[in-house]
């Protein structure tokens, strides 16, 4: 499991430059990802995904699913760099 910091950091390889993820409360989130509605519905997924850490924990076997999906796995820095362009303003 990944912290936001560690995930910025691996974002911040593809387009060669640092990200920062500062830590937001709930409802600062549901403010920026809104788009205009009140966030309710964002702040409480997040609540109920996030204040019990160990929910976040995975005992998911990843490579039994990957062997039942037609899928290749790609890591968050890979992902990144297949969305730099979307991921980078100029």
């Amino acid at each position: 499991m990944l912290t936001g910091a560690q995930t910025a950091a691996r974002f911040g390889r593809a387009p060669g430059r640092g990200i920062t993820s500062p830590s937001m409360p709930p409802g600062d989130v549901a403010r920026v990802i809104a788009f205009g509605g009140t966030g309710k519905a964002i702040v409480t997924h997040h609540r109920n995904v996030f204040d019990p850490p160990e929910i976040m924990a995975s005992n998911a076997d990843h490579a039994a699913s990957l062997a039942q999906l037609p899928i290749t796995a790609t890591s968050v820095e890979g992902w990144a760099r297949l969305f730099n362009a979307a991921l980078t303003r100029d």
